[in-house]
């Protein structure tokens, strides 16, 4: 590992390309403690092009092997540029129909629209359900179990014993 991704012409002329002093700082260290030193001290914005570089020195190193042919470090270093620009461009449109707003809509007639939605945060020990039953009022019921199954199960019985009980003849469950 350490000849592959400090010791290698290709790996020393990619770090020497990012002109950061950084990724060829400890050059005592041993692959593990430098990988860690690195990280420790590099900004996020620089961990993530680390890593996709090293990610990329793996690849070429493999292509060198297997396919005869490899990248030159400005190559690697555009190709890893390119990705992470692409998975920011993911984010944002990801993010963007995320926090899309649905407006809620009344079921026809007499029928019932009835949601229901348990959770659990594993972390917290703490879960959350509810129960929302719509027709052109609204009314919401019930909180707090154990887990997330337990929660979507309470929160269904509930739904159809609300259904059951206002005697329509149409249900959306």
């Amino acid at each position: 590992m350490n000849h592959l991704f400090r010791e290698c012409p290709v790996s020393k002329s990619v770090w020497r390309e990012l002109s950061d002093p950084t990724y060829m700082m400890f050059p005592e260290a041993e692959f593990i403690e430098w990988l860690t030193k690195v990280l420790v001290l590099l900004p996020l914005g620089k961990c993530r092009i680390f890593c996709g570089l090293l990610w990329a020195i793996w690849g070429d190193r493999n292509s060198r092997i297997h396919n005869k042919r490899g990248r030159s470090s400005q190559e690697m270093i555009k190709f890893v540029n390119g990705y992470l620009t692409e998975l920011d461009g993911l984010k944002t449109v990801k993010q963007k129909t995320m926090y899309s707003e649905k407006k809620w809509r009344h079921p026809p007639g007499q029928t019932l629209k009835i949601n229901f939605e348990g959770a659990f945060d594993e972390r917290r020990k703490q879960s959350a359900s509810g129960v929302v039953v719509r027709d052109l009022t609204k009314s919401e019921l019930h909180s707090g179990v154990d887990s997330a199954f337990a929660a979507e199960a309470l929160a269904c019985r509930l739904a159809t014993q609300m259904a059951l009980k206002r005697n329509k003849d149409k249900y959306k469950i």
